[in-house]
């Protein structure tokens, strides 16, 4: 019995974990340096970002509506993006379940997902930015 108690939270951590799926189309062949997530800027809008920049990828990320949130989401897709070498990270959409999909999952138990597209991005350095 103890055994399965001192277990209990680390299989609710690797639950949890996996709830957010993320995919990633290169959008370019370049090769950037690893960074770390912390590192990796959200913007909400093209015009927030501080300069010029190039598009790495499209990032899709999708997790069950009742197990994630956004916040969640974002931390997941900033360690994709930052694995790889995207300093910055332009949210395209991010869609929450219909009021029917969450119904239907609680008595049909389908799924109601959350999902999300962002484009990986690298901000250039200022100095790189007007060659």
């Amino acid at each position: 019995m103890k055994h399965t108690i001192s277990t209990l939270p680390l299989f609710v951590a690797m639950l949890l974990a996996g709830c957010v799926s993320t995919n990633v189309t290169p959008l370019n062949n370049k090769k950037y340096v690893p960074i770390q997530p912390a590192e990796v800027v959200i913007y909400l809008d093209e015009a927030d970002v501080p300069g010029a920049y190039e598009k790495v990828a499209i990032l899709y990320a999708r997790g069950d509506y009742a197990l994630t949130d956004e916040s969640q989401m974002l931390k997941r897709v900033r360690k994709k993006a930052a694995d790889l070498g995207a300093n910055g990270v332009l949210v395209q959409r991010i869609q929450e379940p219909k009021t029917g999909e969450k119904v239907a999952q609680v008595f049909l138990g389908t799924e109601a997902d959350r999902s999300a597209e962002l484009i990986a991005i690298f901000v250039l350095p200022k100095n790189e930015a007007s060659l």
